[in-house]
């Protein structure tokens, strides 16, 4: 299981101390949320601004 560092920055100290001891442990991953998501996944969030850039179909 992997935690966005960005959420665990917003639980309260004794949480976070949980957290990072189980990450100590190998039981779960704290990682940057840029990181927890999938190749592919980003490459189709960039795709999508790119469609704001092209002619609707309508107008061709």
């Amino acid at each position: 299981m992997t935690f966005a560092a960005e959420y665990v920055a917003t639980l309260p100290a004794e949480e976070q101390e949980q957290l990072r001891e189980r990450e100590a442990a190998d039981e779960i991953r704290i990682r940057p949320r840029a990181e927890s998501i999938p190749e592919a996944m980003r490459d189709i969030r960039i795709l999508r601004t790119a469609c704001r850039h092209m002619p609707d179909e309508d107008e061709t």
